[in-house]
C-alpha cells in the first residue's frame, strides 16, 4: 500500500481533486490510500472525493484539522496555514503507517509512483528535491544555514516514525515561533533548519519545478546540477507549479499547463469553471511575459531553455492529443 498525504482547504479543493486524480490514474497498478488534512470542505467537494475514490477502486480517508494549533505562525495570502498541516502526519496517522509520501496540491502526477516509495529512507528523517533556488546565497544567508542542501517542500517522502521517535513538531514549531523573520518559505524554511544533513536527496524528476524549464543562466543552481535538470525533464514524473500562474487560472498559458488540464478533464472537477486572477497584482502578468516570452510561450522560445525545447514540444504535442480524445469521449 502506497500512503500519499495531501492537505488543502476548499479554496483549493479544484487543485487537490486533479492532483488526487492524476494520482490515482498514473497507479492504476499498485494499491494506493490518500490521507487529506483539512480544516474543512463543501459537502459537494467530499462527494466528489468519496466518488473518485470509488471510481478508481482506491482508499481515501478525510481528517479534519484544528487550525487553530497554528495561531501566531507566520501567515500569507501565498502562505495560508494550511501549509504547516503536513507537520501533523506523524501525530495523526495510525503508527503502523511509517512513510507517507507528500505532495503538494499544485503538483501533478505523470508516472508510477512505486520506485519513489520503495525508495529507503530508515536512516533518514526524509527525502526531497533540491529547490530551484537551492544555491541562492540570500536563502542560506537568512536561515543560517550554509552546509548541506536547501530542499523544496512540496513532495516529501517522510519518516514517520524519525519524527515521531525525535519529536519532530515540536522542533519545526519552536523555529518558527522563535525566528518568523527568517521564515520567508515558513513551512520549508523551517524544515530545512531541522533537517538539511539529515534528508536523501532524489533527482528533479520527482519535484520539477516549472521555473526550472527557464535558460540556464537564470538558475541558482550550482552548474553541476544541470545535467540532472534536463535528465529528469526527459523523464518527468512529477510537475510542480511553483508559479503564481496557476493552471487553474483561465488566462495561465506556461508551458506543461496542459497537462493539468488533461488530468483536470478526467476528473470530476471538470467542469468547474477556470478562476480569474484579478486579485494577483499586474506585475505577476509581466513577470511571466520576462520568463516566458509573452502569451504564445511555444512560439517565443527566447525565455524557454533551448535545451529543453524540443521534449517541450513533445510534452504539448502528446496532452493536447490527450486532451482531444477525452473531449470526443463525453
Amino acid at each position: 500500500m502506497i500512503h500519499i498525504g495531501l492537505c488543502a482547504d476548499e479554496k483549493f479543493s479544484i487543485a487537490l481533486g486533479v492532483c488526487m486524480t492524476s494520482i490515482f490514474e498514473s497507479n492504476k497498478g499498485s494499491d494506493v490510500m490518500v490521507h487529506i488534512l483539512t480544516k474543512g470542505f463543501l459537502e459537494k467537494t467530499i462527494e466528489k472525493i468519496n466518488r473518485t475514490m470509488e471510481i478508481y477502486h482506491q482508499e481515501v480517508k478525510i481528517y479534519q484539522i484544528d487550525d487553530s494549533l497554528f495561531d501566531g505562525y507566520p501567515l500569507s495570502s501565498t502562505f495560508p496555514k494550511s501549509i504547516y498541516f503536513r507537520y501533523l502526519f506523524p501525530k495523526i496517522l495510525p503508527v503502523e503507517i511509517d512513510k507517507i509520501l507528500y505532495f503538494d496540491c499544485d503538483t501533478i502526477i505523470v508516472s508510477d509512483l512505486l520506485s519513489l516509495w520503495s525508495t529507503d529512507i530508515s536512516d533518514k528523517a526524509l527525502a526531497a528535491i533540491e529547490d530551484q533556488n537551492a544555491d541562492d546565497i540570500t536563502n542560506r544567508n537568512r536561515i543560517e544555514i550554509f552546509d548541506g542542501k536547501y530542499f523544496n517542500s512540496g513532495v516529501l517522502l517522510m519518516n514517520l516514525n524519525y519524527w515521531r521517535v525525535h519529536d519532530c513538531f515540536t522542533q519545526l514549531a519552536h523555529f518558527i515561533m522563535e525566528n518568523p523573520e527568517k521564515c520567508l518559505y515558513p513551512d520549508q524554511d523551517a524544515l530545512n533548519v531541522l533537517f538539511h544533513e539529515n534528508f536523501l536527496c532524489l533527482p528533479f524528476k520527482y519535484n520539477f519545478q516549472l521555473t526550472l524549464i527557464k535558460p540556464f543562466e537564470y538558475y541558482k543552481l550550482n552548474k553541476s546540477k544541470w545535467n540532472d535538470v534536463v535528465d529528469s525533464f526527459c523523464n518527468l514524473s512529477i510537475i510542480h507549479y511553483v508559479s503564481p500562474a496557476k493552471p487553474w487560472y483561465k488566462d495561465t498559458v506556461l508551458p506543461l499547463t496542459n497537462i493539468w488540464r488533461y488530468y483536470k478533464q478526467l476528473s470530476l472537477w471538470k467542469d468547474m469553471p477556470y478562476k480569474n486572477r484579478n486579485s494577483l497584482s499586474l506585475h505577476i502578468k509581466n513577470n511571466i511575459r520576462m520568463l516566458f516570452g509573452g502569451k504564445d510561450a511555444l512560439r517565443l522560445r527566447g525565455k524557454i531553455n533551448p535545451v529543453l525545447v524540443k521534449k517541450l514540444a513533445e510534452y504539448e504535442a502528446l496532452y493536447d492529443s490527450l486532451i482531444s480524445s477525452s473531449l470526443k469521449k463525453k
